[in-house]
């Protein structure tokens, strides 16, 4: 389940069902939900949404992650089962040298390990793995 007010459907060309279209979740709304938990001395690098099951995730068993990468470490903030508007609470503080793996494929969701958990995170934000993993120093 998406929270409406997170996120945007955009259709498809050539497609009038909601199975022709595509949600994108708004980075600027991720951030506020990660704010509280931001260190005034750190900068984001960027928020990525995951979540704890696949595409194929059923309501209710599904958690859903916000991973915020700063300048100094890589926090994975839970949001609770339903949405991901509001942080609850930190699940795992990583090491910024932490990598997130390379994405390869065509699947849908991109599997990583992070901290104790594996997590699914959604095509929108491939882009940012390559770039947090680009940036990350190398590990001590």
């Amino acid at each position: 389940m998406f929270d409406l007010f997170l996120c945007r459907w955009y259709s498809l060309p050539n497609s009038s069902s909601t199975l022709g279209r595509i949600v994108y979740i708004n980075r600027e709304l991720l951030r506020r939900a990660a704010a509280p938990y931001v260190r005034p001395d750190e900068a984001v690098q960027a928020v990525i949404a995951a979540q704890t099951m696949g595409s194929m995730a059923i309501a209710g068993v599904n958690k859903y992650r916000i991973l915020v990468v700063t300048t100094g470490r890589i926090l994975v903030l839970d949001t609770g089962k339903f949405s991901l508007r509001k942080a609850l609470g930190v699940v795992a503080e990583l090491p910024r040298s932490t990598r997130l793996g390379t994405v390869t494929g065509v699947n849908s969701m991109h599997k990583t390990r992070v901290g104790d958990e594996t997590l699914y995170i959604g095509r929108q934000f491939w882009k940012d793995i390559g770039s947090v993993d680009a940036a990350a120093p190398a590990a001590d």
